[in-house]
């Protein structure tokens, strides 16, 4: 299970790069409750040699972290301001159902004509459309059944296809 995280992790840091206009940063959630938050733009690299998870900043200091002990990693992307994550009507989407069949059903956005975009766990960009509106359903019947990323406004959020 663990050699299956390490793909999708490198493809969810990739998929937060394509978001701009936002500062992202790394969190690492531990099992005994604690929580380590470093901004991206100072990691170099993040690797995962024997059994560990590797930080190697810019200033070439590193953070290991064993993989035993990690709950998971999260990449947050929040706006560029003083508004807390969340708390913007706007910046707000629901999908739904979540698994879902052939048809996915988003919500929430304030404006019309969106860009929504679909990417697979290694950061290949399956489906794009330009012209979403406000509230609407999109046909994922040609995706494999597994796990999936969709974009909306340079906010990402995941599902799963069934």
């Amino acid at each position: 299970m663990k050699h299956k995280i390490i793909p999708t992790l490198m493809c969810l840091f990739l998929i937060f790069f394509f978001t701009t206009g936002r500062t992202q940063t790394l969190v690492v959630k531990m099992y005994n409750g604690t929580e380590n938050s470093r901004p991206i733009s100072t990691i170099r690299h993040l690797t995962f040699p024997a059994g560990n998870l590797l930080l190697t900043f810019s200033d070439g200091s590193t953070e290991p972290y064993a993989l035993t002990d990690v709950r998971s990693v999260v990449f947050v992307s929040a706006p560029l301001s003083n508004e807390m994550p969340g708390t913007n009507e706007n910046e707000i989407f629901k999908v739904y159902p979540n698994p879902a069949g052939n048809s996915l059903h988003v919500e929430g956005m304030s404006s019309e004509n969106i860009q929504l975009r679909i990417f697979n766990v290694y950061g290949a960009l399956l489906m794009q459309t330009d012209n979403f509106p406000a509230i609407g359903s999109i046909d994922i019947s040609p995706l494999k059944p597994g796990m999936y990323f969709i974009e909306i406004n340079n906010h990402i959020s995941k599902f799963f296809k069934i």
